[in-house]
């Protein structure tokens, strides 16, 4: 069932087609909240997903919308899991996997997170029945092969971070609690979409945060500290989905959020607040999502290379055609980020306001448009790159007259695959 968005704040046309929108759910109307957590983008069916939770004060349980080219939310009509007090958490990279938060209250106490398949919602991998020091397996990220990792209780021996594979339906659990001397109670909060890469912190012997990253050899993890200023709590919180960035947070005097860059760190001055930044979610194309520790707290977005600094996201919402004068973003107040993606030539973004409120907000993405031959502008090319020329050059679409002579012919098509030949930068 398609409904009327409670939120149409801005619709413009971006660069390359790309188009800014910000659209709410209910929160409180008729004693309903809609909270949403995860979004990922089809590239196929122009569709953006959204997942999370419906809470009627009684019981909460898993929901899931799509988000159509034109910005009409529909309802997932179809079967998903019926638990009470359940919740989507956070999508693989592909689409395919997602987690599930699983509460025996409405206060999540006593949970473990499983992992199900879009495809088939009954179908969930879970952890096995046993587990050590009594806690709750606590899931940060999902791979693209229905991997996860994150944590249980750091301070008991053995039962901290984790990486776990599927197999037959449940996870082959590897803890991940061999550490350099000195580095102790190591926590995982995300992974790159294959696992090859890890990213979490631990303490050190004098009581400061460090930065971990792990990295994955013949099926074997092993960890390294990631460079960082000495004498300072550092984290690592994110890994892109192609393992090249990890973004983090450096506590000195004014630069708080750090992004490594294949192992070389950059930090950012977020304005001098004495709060490390949170980054939560890092893309493939160097742009960081995330907030300050500030109150009230403020999303920013980050990009080392295609960003002159840091920019709060109201504001970069703003300067992408989505409202004039600050007023065109839903509760400029306070905003935090759940999870933020790239597809489409746009940044794809779930974040909450200051009520509590979730918004789903997409806007072009940096440096959207420079490459030609992307002609779908997810951000690779491939064989749906090509596809979508020659659909258009059948169709003597002016798209694909590329060489831009008002003829469509032989010349088009050797213009295209030169272009995609070449790459993009």
């Amino acid at each position: 069932m398609k409904k009327v968005l409670l939120a149409f704040v801005a619709w413009s046309a971006g660069v390359a087609g790309a188009q800014t929108q910000i659209v709410a759910f209910r929160w409180g109307e008729n004693g309903v909240h809609e909270s949403v957590t995860a979004c990922w983008f089809d590239s196929v069916s122009n569709l953006v997903w959204l997942a999370g939770s419906i809470d009627d004060g009684v019981a909460r349980w898993p929901a899931m919308w799509t988000v159509d080219a034109g910005g009409v939310i529909a309802d997932y009509t179809g079967v998903l899991p019926a638990g009470a007090f359940e919740r989507f958490g956070s999508f693989s990279a592909n689409g395919q996997f997602v987690t599930l938060h699983v509460s025996q209250t409405n206060s999540d106490a006593g949970h473990d997170d499983v992992v199900v398949r879009r495809q088939d919602w009954s179908s969930a991998i879970t952890f096995p029945g046993s587990r050590p020091g009594s806690f709750a397996y606590q899931i940060q990220a999902v791979g693209d092969e229905g991997q996860a990792c994150g944590q249980g209780n750091p301070f008991v021996p053995g039962s901290g971070a984790f990486v776990a594979l599927p197999a037959g339906g449940q996870f082959a659990v590897t803890w991940l609690d061999d550490m350099p001397g000195g580095i102790w109670a190591p926590l995982t909060f995300s992974m790159s979409r294959h696992a090859e890469v890890l990213a979490g912190y631990s303490f050190d012997q004098f009581g400061f945060l460090n930065p971990l990253a792990w990295s994955e050899n013949a099926g074997q993890y092993g960890v390294s500290v990631l460079a960082h200023p000495d004498f300072t709590d550092a984290i690592a919180g994110r890994v892109s989905p192609d393992a090249r960035f990890i973004a983090g947070s450096v506590t000195t005097l004014d630069a708080q959020l750090c992004v490594w860059n294949e192992g070389v760190p950059h930090l950012f001055d977020l304005g001098g607040s004495p709060y490390m930044a949170h980054p939560r979610w890092a893309l493939d194309d160097g742009t960081i999502f995330g907030w300050t520790w500030t109150t009230p707290r403020r999303a920013f977005i980050a990009n080392a290379e295609l960003l002159p600094q840091p920019q709060l996201l109201e504001d970069y919402f703003v300067s992408s055609g989505g409202g004039g004068g600050g007023g065109g973003f839903a509760e400029p107040g306070e905003s935090w980020v759940s999870q933020a993606l790239l597809g489409g030539g746009s940044y794809h973004v779930v974040f909450n306001g200051q009520s509590g409120r979730s918004y789903y907000l997409r806007v072009p993405a940096l440096g959207a448009g420079d490459c030609r031959p992307d002609l779908n502008d997810d951000g690779v090319l491939n064989f749906f790159d090509v596809q979508l020329f020659l659909s258009w050059f059948s169709a003597h679409d002016d798209r694909s007259d590329f060489i831009d002579d008002g003829v469509f012919n032989f010349f088009d098509v050797q213009a295209f695959l030169s272009a995609f030949a070449a790459g993009c930068p």
